[in-house]
């Protein structure tokens, strides 16, 4: 229970850093704003009772409260479907992209720096762009804790 939390709230926390990031207007011209575009790509399916599910329930907490306009990808488990998703989404505008596994890692730190106002989140790994973050879950004695990567 205390993993879907700290999970919950590092999706938050990702997304009010990026909204504030987007909205910033120096000129104090008032913003018509585009809505906020987020998608999740799943290795399997959403309704798995598991991990992918956890993710789908935090995007639709996203879609809640932040009133993001969402969209999510099943099955989306071999490279080139996740290369082709990955950069149909970032050309139709999305502003944040979760993949739901490690396996994003390599696609997202490849696929980045060619849409540089998409940002890009995966879990457990290492991002080496900019506009990619890595989000990892460790174990420790106690209890699991998240730690937070972006070089």
């Amino acid at each position: 229970m205390l993993k879907k939390i700290l999970l919950l709230l590092v999706l938050l926390l990702l997304v009010g850093c990026l909204l504030f990031s987007l909205v910033e207007n120096k000129e104090n011209v008032p913003l018509q704003k585009p809505p906020f575009k987020v998608a999740l790509l799943l290795e399997g399916k959403k309704d798995d009772q598991g991990w992918d599910n956890q993710a789908f329930k935090g995007l639709q907490q996203i879609e809640r409260e932040l009133h993001a306009q969402i969209i999510y990808k099943q099955n989306i488990s071999t490279e080139q479907v996740q290369v082709a998703e990955t950069k149909k989404l970032a050309e139709e505008g999305y502003d944040l992209i979760f993949g739901n596994g490690r396996s994003f890692e390599s696609i997202f730190n490849r696929v980045a720096p060619a849409y540089p106002n998409t940002h890009f989140v995966f879990f457990n790994g290492k991002s080496n762009v900019s506009n990619v973050s890595a989000v990892i879950l460790r174990r420790s004695q106690s209890d699991t804790f998240l730690v937070w990567s972006q070089d």
